[in-house]
């Protein structure tokens, strides 16, 4: 298994919600929210189950994340761009063809 493989196990696997007896079992670990994915791989020849976990609350603060770095940068950019239409343009003399 390569680092490359686990990445796309993560983006192309369904997930699926904690089965109530799952849930039942493991209340007091509080699981809402969560989902996850049982994968079977083989590293090195030896099977390994690999168990893919997300959690919605993580999801929701990585794109809060994603939203405020994605803001910072238009707003550097927007005031890149206002100080370059301030700059007067240097244009080189044409030569005059006659």
């Amino acid at each position: 298994m390569t680092i490359k493989r686990a990445k796309e196990l993560v983006q192309n696997s369904e997930m699926e919600e904690i089965e109530v007896k799952e849930r039942e079992k493991r209340a007091e670990l509080n699981l809402e929210g969560y989902t996850w994915k049982e994968e079977k791989v083989t590293y090195g020849g030896i099977q390994q189950i690999w168990l893919i976990v997300t959690s919605e609350k993580r999801q929701i603060s990585d794109l809060k994340k994603l939203e405020n770095n994605l803001k910072k940068e238009k707003d550097k950019m927007e005031r890149i761009l206002k100080s370059l239409q301030k700059e007067e343009l240097k244009i080189p003399n044409k030569p005059d063809i006659n």
